[in-house]
């Protein structure tokens, strides 16, 4: 009976321990990267690795909203607000959005395995990030006051994963994670 408690008292102690955690607050910290859109150079979006905690749209119309054979372009995702494109990335990537947008901001992002069974479309939003708290942790700043499709050269980055958040001339901010320096294959964390 002693043995039976115990190994049950181990079990939860593990479980309780092993850090798989799906409480939407920790997984709202600004640099907790738990997936990414696959957007290619054209602006396609050709799956997801993980399950990404992006916010690309007010009507939460991300990637896995779609049919899966069902490809979506540009021009669909520049009316959703905002994505960038391609999203992993060797030198430079895309921003498409169909509003003006007046600062960009890089973030290093950390990658994790958590998090995957969290519905982010429901609880991530616009006023979750300040600008001054992600311009804090930014390891870029740009001024952009443009609406049309930058590019942006991040050819002297490590490699590594990454945020790419905008605010937009209405102060609203989106954000969408990104891989730099992977292949395809390698940027596949999840």
């Amino acid at each position: 009976m002693r043995k039976s408690i115990l190994l049950v008292l181990i079990i939860v102690l593990l479980t309780a321990c092993s850090g798989n955690s799906n409480n939407p607050e920790e997984a709202g910290k600004l640099n907790i990267i738990t997936g990414i859109n696959l957007v290619d150079v054209t602006g396609t979006t050709n799956g997801v690795y993980g399950n990404p905690n992006v916010l690309r749209n007010d009507s939460g119309t991300n990637a896995k909203n779609r049919k899966d054979d069902e490809p979506i372009s540009v021009s669909d995702i520049i009316s959703s607000v905002f994505t960038v494109y391609p999203t992993i990335v060797e030198d430079v990537f895309s921003i498409g959005t169909s509003k003006k947008v007046k600062k960009l901001w890089i973030v290093k992002g950390v990658p994790t395995r958590d998090f995957q069974n969290i519905d982010f479309e429901s609880t991530l939003s616009n006023g979750m990030y300040t600008s001054k708290e992600i311009g804090d942790s930014a390891v870029e700043d740009i001024d952009l006051q443009t609406s049309g499709t930058p590019i942006i050269n991040v050819s002297g980055y490590a490699k590594g994963f990454y945020r790419v958040f905008i605010e937009t001339e209405e102060g609203e901010i989106y954000w969408e994670n990104i891989s730099i320096g992977y292949s395809e294959r390698e940027a596949n964390f999840w």
